[in-house]
């Protein structure tokens, strides 16, 4: 379904990624590249500065993929209220 997205210029895996996630489809694991979900993140575990991608990465190594997906979804739709 999502093979070829990523020929279409300005369309990249970080793009099909997210959109596998907010259909639902959480295999893809957690994002830790994300900025507004590191801020999220970050605010949430009140840290100084935002997380960086590392850092978050780290964090979300020993989670099932499927629940770091639901996690990033979680935590991306809270930056849109």
């Amino acid at each position: 379904m999502y093979e070829g997205l990523e020929a279409v210029k300005g369309i990249g895996s970080w793009t099909v990624a997210c959109a596998r996630i907010m259909v639902g489809d959480y295999s893809v694991g957690f994002i830790s590249g994300d900025l507004a979900v590191r801020k999220e993140l970050s605010r949430i575990l009140e840290r100084d500065g935002v997380m960086k991608p590392k850092e978050v990465k780290t964090m979300f190594e020993g989670v099932a993929k499927e629940e770091g997906g639901r996690i990033f979804s979680i935590l991306w739709n809270k930056t849109r209220i």
